[in-house]
Order: structure tokens, then sequence, then C-alpha cells
């Protein structure tokens, strides 16, 4: 049995948004940011996509892509690769928090 057969997957959407547009989006969708948000879509270093794309979603645990006792960022590419499957890229993270409002708020000061 595949490891991932029995997991949820939610289909995310990339909509091609500039990060002037991105943190319009979540203003509107009353999501704050902390300090690391910030220091993220001021870096130079962080440009998402603008083409439009869609990404399936799938949460596995360390021990679920064969890293039972952890492992760097490498070990973790080269396990998921072995399942053919991939890191999520930084953006995606935008969309997922955008399409999944319900998540626990951090201790972290927010601010928009």
């Amino acid at each position: 049995m595949d490891r991932t057969e029995k997991k949820d997957i939610s289909l995310i959407k990339n909509e091609g948004l500039n990060k002037a547009q991105l943190l319009q989006k979540l203003k509107e969708a009353q999501i704050g940011l902390n300090e690391y948000a910030h220091t993220l879509f001021n870096s130079d270093l962080f440009q998402p996509s603008l083409l439009s794309s869609e990404v399936n979603l799938i949460e596995l645990s360390m021990s679920e892509i064969g890293l039972k006792n952890g492992g760097n960022f490498e070990d973790i590419k080269k396990h998921l690769k072995a399942l053919n499957l991939s890191h999520c890229p930084l953006e995606i993270a935008i969309y997922v928090r955008l399409k999944f409002k319900d998540q626990l708020e951090s201790d972290e000061k927010k601010s928009n």
C-alpha cells in the first residue's frame, strides 16, 4: 500500500499574485502577519510566481516519509523524491493560510 493512499489531499490554487496583491488578500481575509511574515514579504529573495497553477497538497509526518529520527532539508527532499513527491513551494503557504482560515494563531505579535 502506498504511504500516501489514506491521506487527505487538498487542491491549492496559486492565483499568480504579486506580493502587494497577496498582502491585500491576507488583509481582506483579516489574517494578521507576524514579524517573520513581514521579513519574508520584505525580502528580495521571496518572489512569488506570477503564473497561476494548482498544487495537490498532502500532509505527511517525517516518519511517514521514512525519516523516523528526523532529518535536514536535503534528507526530506531525497525521501520525498523516492515517494514521487516534492516539497511545497514557499509561496503556496500563503494560499494554504487563505484556504484554511481556522488554523490556530501563533503567539507571535501580528500586524498588517
